[in-house]
């Protein structure tokens, strides 16, 4: 069970940092989300903890080697994270876009449901103010003015 333990931690231990320096979050967070990470990424975890790991123990061996092995750990972790985190990023994005067209739709459901209650609210006023305003009017014959005749004041 100790040995489990220790190549978990191990495993944590190579996203810890990369985690710390991509997102802002608490210790306990970022500590976290190392471990989601290592699990969910589970074969590229397995790969640089071969690369990284048996590079280091090659390093202890030929204490020349450090030269080689440092950038080569550092190139391969950093091109297996690079992966990881597009492919975050894309969910991520995803998710927001997916979000905001969510939203559009409320907004503009709602904007309809409101045009909707506007207008309803305006064909019942109007409805109500023509009965209202034609009740006291009887059946008369209205005659109009004859425009021809009047002048415009000028002669």
């Amino acid at each position: 069970a100790a040995i489990g333990i220790l190549i978990v931690l191990a495993a944590v231990v190579l996203y810890v940092f990369p985690v710390l320096a991509k997102f802002d979050n608490t210790v306990f967070a970022t500590i976290k989300n190392a471990l989601v990470l290592c699990m969910h990424h589970l074969p590229q975890t397995i790969s640089m903890m071969i690369a990284t790991y048996g590079l280091m123990i090659f390093s202890y061996q030929y204490f020349t080697a450090y030269i080689i092995t440092i950038p080569l750990v550092l190139y391969i972790d950093s091109f297996i994270f690079t992966r990881i985190f597009k492919s975050l990023e894309n969910t991520n994005e995803q998710r927001a876009r997916e979000a905001a067209e969510e939203k559009k739709a409320a907004a503009g459901l709602a904007e309809k449901n409101a045009a909707e209650n506007i207008v309803e609210n305006i064909v019942e006023n109007i409805t109500e103010n023509t009965v209202e305003n034609t009740a006291g009017i009887e059946d008369t014959d209205f005659i109009g003015d004859d425009s021809t005749d009047k002048t415009n004041g000028m002669d």
